[in-house]
């Protein structure tokens, strides 16, 4: 489970991915007979229309974006799986152990950029204990 888990996070195998589309490769056959069926009844030269083409070429591209939607959905939800449960069995938040990179809070960056003088400002503002005191550490 474990190891699906983190092969999803990567981007998953191909046969992850035939195992998780074939209901909707399934129905999507079902859809293209059906529209074949319809555009057949219109005469002899229906599945030859372009009205025929445009649908189907339509409802391919339907899928494959529903298709990408889904794994690009089931990457982010396998990606914060592993990390809760990495925080959970380490007992520590990510961010301190390095693993992903705390955001500094916006008025040091502001700071930082004002040069030297801002930086040693940010400095000494949180060494002094003054951004504790001011709820802003």
């Amino acid at each position: 489970m474990l190891q699906q888990m983190m092969q999803m996070a990567q981007g998953g195998t191909p046969e992850q991915w035939e195992q998780l589309e074939a209901p909707a490769m399934r129905q999507f056959g079902q859809l293209q007979g059906s529209m074949a069926s319809r555009f057949s009844g219109m005469g002899s030269g229906g599945r030859h229309s372009s009205g025929f083409q445009n649908s189907m070429s339509g409802a391919g591209a339907d899928l494959a974006e529903r298709l990408q939607s889904n794994r690009l959905g089931l990457q982010n939800q396998a990606t914060s799986q592993l990390m809760q449960l990495y925080e959970n069995l380490m007992g520590q938040d990510m961010q301190k152990t390095g693993l992903v990179k705390k955001q500094k809070p916006w008025w040091q960056d502001f700071l930082t950029g004002l040069g030297g003088v801002g930086a040693e400002a940010a400095g000494n503002f949180g060494t002094m204990g003054m951004g504790k005191w001011a709820g802003l550490f």
